[in-house]
């Protein structure tokens, strides 16, 4: 039986099977083991509202986040082996409603009302993507990729930042590229030409020739 003072509001498994791990409202997170019951390790946190919490794929590092943002809120970092917090998330990350470790451990996103951030391992913002049109419900990694999945509001949107041909991409955005006079926008003065090279057609080499690119 794993006990807290106050009731229970979250439980998993570790990745591996071997833990599990609970967070109550006694305002701790506390690592068991899953077969024998015994606390290997317990985080004392200030007080706050309820927490949602990941553990990295290797064990190592949980990670815990209060799910409101209230006074005193935050996303932090904590060292499993000595029970320390190694680090709080920065950069607006004051909380989370969503998180989800990579499958290697070294990213982890986090997501809070429309907006959702990718970290490194080391609790470093890599990315913050474009706000969601709903609010976000839940986030998983493509396995074997970088592929974030969003699950939000009305919509479930995937994004791949790798650098390869469209076909072969999870997603993709499509823009326009083009040339203006200096000083304005205004598409219908546009001065710029693209000359066919070899023939020209859809693929082929062109050469630009406009006042600004």
């Amino acid at each position: 039986l794993l006990r807290h003072k106050e009731a229970v509001v979250s439980a998993a498994f570790s990745p591996d099977g071997t833990r599990v791990v609970t967070a109550s409202e006694d305002n701790t997170v506390r690592v068991w083991d899953a077969a024998s019951g015994k606390l290997v390790r317990w985080f004392q946190l200030d007080p706050g509202e309820s927490r949602v919490f990941a553990l990295s794929p290797d064990g190592k590092t949980l990670v815990v986040a209060e799910e409101s943002h209230s006074p005193g809120a935050g996303v932090q970092l904590w060292d499993t082996t000595t029970g320390q917090e190694a680090k709080a998330l920065e950069a607006g990350a004051s909380w989370a409603e969503k998180l989800a470790w990579h499958p290697t451990g070294t990213l982890l996103a986090t997501a809070a009302g429309k907006k959702a951030r990718v970290w490194n391992a080391a609790g470093e913002l890599v990315r913050e993507l474009p706000q969601q049109a709903g609010t976000v419900m839940d986030l998983a990694w493509r396995p074997g990729t970088q592929h974030l999945t969003l699950l939000a509001y009305g919509a479930a949107t995937t994004y791949d930042p790798e650098l390869k041909p469209a076909a072969e991409k999870g997603s993709a955005l499509c823009g326009m590229a083009m040339t203006e006079k200096q000083g304005g926008s205004d598409v219908r003065a546009n001065m710029t030409t693209a000359t066919p090279l070899n023939g020209g057609g859809p693929g082929a080499e062109y050469e630009i020739t406009g006042h600004k690119w």
